[in-house]
């Protein structure tokens, strides 16, 4: 959630609209990549973005 509220703060200072963003946290409930490698953690620390 750490890196999402990261991502959308810096998205509110290049001047998006607070109000149409939502951040959620996902941590380990929807993991794309198995977490037993270095490779795959890596591809769960993602933040996936939607502007509304």
């Amino acid at each position: 959630l750490r890196r999402a509220e990261s991502v959308r703060r810096y998205l509110e200072n290049k001047g998006i609209n607070r109000a149409r963003m939502s951040v959620r946290g996902f941590g380990e409930t929807r993991p794309i990549a198995m977490n037993d490698t270095a490779e795959g953690r890596a591809s769960n620390r993602r933040v996936d973005i939607r502007v509304n």
